[in-house]
């Protein structure tokens, strides 16, 4: 394609088929997922187009809970934690949660729970731990 001077109606497909090709690459070259949200907006003197992109982290979650129960190991004596406790379902107010990390950089609220049913992920003391029954 020659070097575009001027973006109309005539040649915007184009420049947006470019513009998502090139941002393909960058998923293979830097395991980054890219989209373009919405419709590319024409400016009105032809000097461009506009349109949102989205940027992510091509996310393992395998990796992720590997690293966190990796984490929990390290991170649990630290926080008076049993070592083999990463995983252990906690019944807090009637509600299940699942013992799912340490935020070491949190002393006082450093533990991570996750509630089994809705996948939301909070905070407390890790004192929690050893004062809720356990499922």
């Amino acid at each position: 394609m020659p070097k575009i001077t001027r973006i109309d109606k005539s040649n915007a497909r184009d420049v947006a088929n470019i513009i998502r090709d090139k941002l393909s690459e960058l998923k293979n070259e830097y395991g980054l997922t890219v989209t373009l949200e919405g419709s590319m907006t024409l400016q009105a003197d032809g000097s461009g187009m506009s349109s949102k992109i989205n940027i992510a982290a091509d996310i393992n979650r395998e990796d992720i809970e590997a690293q966190a129960k990796a984490d929990w190991a390290l991170y649990a004596p630290r926080f008076d934690l049993p070592a083999d406790g990463y995983g252990t379902v906690l019944i807090i107010n009637n509600k299940q949660y699942t013992a799912a990390g340490i935020k070491p950089n949190r002393p006082k609220n450093s533990l991570v729970i996750r509630d089994v049913k809705t996948g939301e992920t909070r905070i407390g003391p890790p004192s929690l731990f050893h004062t809720c029954k356990v499922a």
